[in-house]
Order: structure tokens, then C-alpha cells, then sequence
């Protein structure tokens, strides 16, 4: 009895409050924002990119002297590469597909994601490779945005995690300029390089 009457109670005050409240007003519907103003600093990456590398990290010529001389020959510290990068999800996003040299004539190819995160004021990265390597990032980016500070980490094909950091700047706007170290299992490993806007 106590039971029913409570429900009974329940349901006049809740009748009589929708009579109070009298029709019920839906909130507006939600717009799509437009991309955060900060990508707009990536608007010089858009296009297509040819590059050249180099090691600086260890000593190349330290390397080769610690390798038997049937294969110095073989050794190579400089490498190429290149990649295209095109905005996707109507502006909010950078996506880059690329490749680059590999030992014994190899190649990798990968594909890489740029967004701005507001929480964190700065970019956020991820990438993968046909090597079954996988990564993220986070990217600060200078006061003139001509400069961006990389710093992340991946993962190999073992479940090596390998730690990065390094510096990306635009000379002008047909030119790039780099510089990373990578750690990992192996090593200690410092890169520096050109890239080239393909016209």
C-alpha cells in the first residue's frame, strides 16, 4: 500500500510539473566549427616534396671504419625521399603520404597525420609505415610559425619503442629544412636534411 501510494504521488508531481513547464523547448541543434585558426601555419607544407638526408649521428665514417671492408661499400649515409601533403577533412586535418630509401635498395612508404589540439596549444601527430611501424607526436610550433619542435615516440615490427625529437623549418616557401634524433634498441641516431617543393 505505502509502495502505490509514493508511486501515485510520483506521478501527479511529475504531471503537474510538465503542466508548469508547458511545452518542452529543444536546445538548437549544433553547427560544424570551422578548423582551428592554427592549422592555416601548415598551409606551406601543402604539395609535393622531393628530399635528401643525411647522418650526422654516429660518425659515418666511424661506422664504416667498424665494418668489415667487403662492406664499406655497401654502407650508405645519405638517402632520399619524398611525399605529398594535402589537407582532408575540410581543412581541419594535414595528411602526407611519403616514401623514403631504405638499405639494400629498400624502400618504406608511410602515412602521416597533422591536427591542432587546443587542450595541449599545440599540434598532434600520428604516422605509419609498410614496415609495421607506428607513432605519434606532439609538434610546438615557433611565435612566427616558421619553426616546429617535434617530440614522440614509435613503435617497430619487434615492439621496440624508439623515442624522437628534432626541429622542422621553412627557409622559404620552396624550401625545408630538418634535423631529428632517434633512440631505440640500436642506438642513438642523428639525421639532418633538405626538402624541395616539386613545381
Amino acid at each position: 500500500m505505502l509502495h502505490r501510494t509514493l508511486g501515485m504521488g510520483l506521478a501527479l508531481t511529475l504531471l503537474s510539473g510538465c503542466r508548469m513547464m508547458g511545452p518542452m523547448e529543444m536546445p538548437p541543434m549544433p553547427t560544424k566549427p570551422a578548423p582551428f585558426p592554427e592549422v592555416k601555419m601548415l598551409e606551406v607544407m601543402v604539395g609535393t616534396w622531393t628530399g635528401t638526408g643525411e647522418m650526422t649521428e654516429p660518425d659515418p665514417e666511424t661506422i664504416k671504419a667498424m665494418m668489415p671492408e667487403s662492406e664499406r661499400a655497401k654502407f650508405q649515409a645519405t638517402f632520399a625521399g619524398g611525399s605529398t601533403s594535402k589537407w582532408e577533412l575540410d581543412g581541419a586535418v594535414l595528411r602526407s603520404e611519403g616514401w623514403y630509401e631504405m638499405p639494400d635498395n629498400q624502400k618504406g612508404n608511410y602515412l602521416e597525420y597533422w591536427t591542432w589540439n587546443p587542450r595541449k596549444g599545440k599540434f598532434q601527430t600520428w604516422f605509419s609505415s609498410d614496415w609495421s611501424e607506428t607513432g605519434t607526436g606532439w609538434v610546438t610550433p615557433s611565435a612566427d610559425g616558421r619553426c616546429f619542435q617535434v617530440k614522440g615516440h614509435s613503435y617497430d615490427a619487434q615492439c621496440n619503442k624508439k623515442k624522437f625529437e628534432g626541429c622542422m623549418c621553412v627557409v622559404d616557401n620552396d624550401t625545408l629544412e630538418w634535423q631529428f634524433v632517434e633512440k631505440g634498441p640500436m642506438g642513438k641516431f642523428g639525421m639532418r636534411g633538405t626538402s624541395n617543393r616539386k613545381k
